[in-house]
């Protein structure tokens, strides 16, 4: 008994010692072990210790900084003292003996956080700087130009000016110096000056389009940044639309991936090459013109059942939540954008008053906490039976490949649905849009 003693107290001042605070609880919210530095922050934030952990971290959630609420980290929020220090709160859910636990961990990031926010106002600076040296770009390239074309008119106007004059001569015998095809060859050799060309270098042209590629550059670390993937995950670079065919595009992503640029497709014609596969997959009824089967899922062989094509969310889709400590609602994100379709996700939420007989279900598009900045494109109001305050529902997202998302929302005191609805995307096309594209189609002709 002494020793068993014993060791638990080992273990208590090896985690009191610990900077960072830890507690540990049960499935439940139950606190196994807390040491000495998470209960005094959550004191600080929430009014008491950690009573029950599941509720101190929806309490978290609530204070946490707007700005960070949008993070696609879901089991991690900051949260600002008020002697101004900045704290991490992350939950990490574990398996011990078959049972499973949860641990909460607190860091001071202060002096990271700070640093970030420096970093963020250097990359502004930095930014509006770059804009005005684009803006500067643009301008002096743009005033080139125009003395070019002022050269030119003014080139043009003197020809046209003397040739006129000749033709004059010719015509009234007032000269007998050139021939009428000599008249001839000179105005079609002044034609031929007008249609001429501009030259310029290929560094002139690539100074001039550097912000594009640059910008291209941006958004791919994005996508591969968004996706969690790296370079070491692609196996080979196969490009498609005619600007790949530029050098320039193929050093930056050479010199991106330390891969090579392979042309196994035709990059000015994949597209529409791969809008014809994607069509042939589906059987067409000839009276309708509506898709009458995905040929993918039969049992013919061939070309279809060889292609596998996988949809994305372009636009995170969440729900309107109110805080019970800040009572401000927010937006509460369920399906991240670049989810693969079809995807079911959910969302645990509570009721905030005692005796609510009513919940409204809003459908948000976008990722910010802030209501301001995101569209709500759907929304319903489901009776819920008269529970306390505190009372879990489940909000439920199921997007299929139709782009439709279906929301049910499930009663966890009961355990039974509360009833369903749809929200059709906004990016669908309308019937009468469907077939006024089927009208134009059908009276192309290809040759």
């Amino acid at each position: 008994m002494f020793r068993k003693f014993r060791t638990s107290m080992m273990i208590r001042n090896a985690i009191d010692s610990c900077p960072d605070g830890i507690c540990f609880a049960t499935s439940g919210g139950r606190p196994i072990l807390a040491n000495k530095t998470i209960n005094p922050v959550c004191y600080e934030l929430t009014g008491h210790t950690v009573i029950n952990a599941d509720s101190m971290w929806r309490e978290l959630t609530e204070l946490a900084i707007p700005k960070e609420a949008e993070s696609p980290a879901q089991d991690t929020v900051l949260c600002k003292l008020k002697g101004g220090s900045v704290w991490q709160f992350q939950k990490k859910r574990l398996t011990i003996d078959r049972s499973q636990i949860t641990q909460y961990e607190a860091s001071d990031i202060t002096e990271l956080y700070h640093y970030r926010n420096r970093l963020q106002e250097n990359n502004i600076c930095v930014s509006e700087l770059h804009d005005r040296q684009r803006e500067l770009l643009e301008n002096i390239v743009q005033n080139n130009l125009d003395k070019e074309l002022l050269r030119a008119k003014m080139r043009i106007h003197d020809n046209f000016g003397r040739l006129l004059i000749m033709t004059e001569n010719v015509l009234t015998n007032k000269s007998s110096e050139m021939s009428e095809s000599e008249l001839f060859s000179t105005w079609e050799a002044v034609i031929s000056d007008i249609k001429q060309p501009v030259e310029i270098t290929r560094a002139e042209f690539e100074k001039a389009t550097a912000d594009l590629l640059k910008r291209t550059q941006v958004k791919l670390e994005q996508v591969m940044a968004d996706k969690n993937i790296t370079w070491d995950d692609i196996d080979e670079l196969l490009v498609i639309g005619g600007s790949n065919r530029m050098p320039m595009v193929k050093k930056m992503l050479e010199s991106l991936s330390g891969k090579q640029v392979k042309y196994k497709v035709d990059p000015d014609t994949a597209v529409a090459q791969g809008a014809a596969i994607f069509a042939s997959t589906f059987e067409i009824d000839a009276e309708s013109g509506q898709p009458r089967r995905d040929v993918r899922t039969s049992s013919a062989g061939g070309l279809a059942n060889q292609i596998t094509i996988s949809d994305v969310t372009s636009q995170s889709l969440g729900v309107v939540l109110l805080g019970s400590q800040s009572n401000r609602k927010y937006n509460q994100v369920i399906i991240p954008h670049n989810s693969k379709i079809p995807t079911t996700c959910s969302q645990l939420a509570y009721t905030v008053v005692d005796n609510q007989t009513e919940l409204l279900v809003q459908v948000t598009e976008g990722n910010d906490a802030e209501l301001e900045f995101v569209k709500i494109v759907g929304e319903s109001t489901l009776p819920i039976p008269a529970y306390p305050k505190g009372s879990p529902v489940e909000i439920i997202y199921a997007y299929d490949p139709d782009q439709i998302v279906t929301i049910e929302v499930i009663d966890k005191v009961a355990n039974k649905s509360l009833g369903t609805f749809e929200v059709d995307r906004s990016s669908n096309m309308s019937a009468e849009k469907v077939a006024l594209a089927a009208e134009i189609v059908g009276k192309t002709n290809v040759e």
